[in-house]
């Protein structure tokens, strides 16, 4: 299951790494995402895959704001974040190299958006969730955030990685999960 909203509570909000706020689908994602942009014209959006980069630096270029806001996580440094506020487009498949960019940047907790439609959630079993999220009311524009939410992404990343043998790396999620768990 995607989500253990049953299980026992983890650390809490504050003595997690990631924070977790999760769209119903990329759309809503990016929408919610140029909001904050908006809000907040110093914030910087760094992306795992030059497929996720590419897209949502479009997406702004189209919504008139400046797409240099949008950082590879391959190339990003500190001195680029000083004093700015920081966002993940999505989640890399592996814990560990999230962990360790977190913590080289020195960013603290890490604010990671993600949508249902993405691979990494596709591949959990995102879409068998949808009928009961849309039951409790949920529309594309209310974001799903909840400790919970982070601790099963965090699960997944590790079932992931215990599979995984020799790294490949991909231009986006849907191929890292191709090349990397052929087995499934």
């Amino acid at each position: 299951m995607l989500f253990n909203l049953f299980g026992k509570k983890g650390d809490g909000e504050n003595g997690q790494l990631f924070k977790d706020i999760v769209w119903l689908d990329t759309p809503a994602k990016y929408q919610g995402l140029l909001a904050i942009c908006k809000k907040e014209p110093e914030i910087v959006f760094i992306g795992w895959f030059i497929d996720t980069i590419i897209a949502f630096r479009n997406f702004l270029k189209e919504n008139g704001i400046d797409e240099n806001c949008v950082k590879d996580a391959k190339t990003v440094s500190g001195h680029q974040l000083v004093g700015r506020p920081v966002i993940f487009l999505e989640h890399y498949p592996l814990y560990e190299k999230e962990k360790a960019l977190v913590e080289e940047l020195q960013i603290g907790q890490a604010v990671v958006h993600g949508a249902l439609d993405e691979a990494v959630f596709v591949h959990f079993g995102s879409e068998k969730m949808m009928p009961m999220i849309k039951m409790l009311g949920f529309k594309a524009s209310d974001p799903i955030q909840h400790s919970y939410v982070t601790s099963s992404v965090k699960k997944a990343q590790e079932k992931m990685a215990a599979k995984v043998v020799v790294e490949q790396s991909a231009n986006s999620q849907a191929a890292w999960i191709e090349k990397n768990l052929k087995e499934e």
